[in-house]
């Protein structure tokens, strides 16, 4: 009896458990950044607001320049609204 006790304890723990698990929203981005990665870029400004792997976004001068940071995984066309940009590249 107290092992089928402690059995139902330990599937009633992992039940609730389970339930605290969540997964990370992604965030989507109309251009995804593809390699290989620009290594020069014209000075056009068209600003851009850009998603790193850390889900942060940036506004750069453009696309090219948002795209040839590795650690930028896509942007959006226009500059980042000011409750999200922590820095301009």
């Amino acid at each position: 009896m107290n092992n089928l006790k402690s059995l139902l304890g330990v599937m009633f723990v992992s039940v609730l458990l389970s339930g605290c698990a969540t997964t990370a929203e992604k965030v989507a981005v109309a251009t995804a950044c593809e390699d290989p990665r620009p290594q020069v870029c014209t000075m056009i400004y068209m600003p851009v607001c850009g998603l790193d792997e850390k889900g942060d976004f940036n506004t750069y001068a453009s696309g090219c320049n948002a795209c040839s940071r590795t650690e930028v995984v896509g942007y959006n066309d226009g500059a980042c609204e000011d409750s999200v940009t922590k820095k301009e590249h």
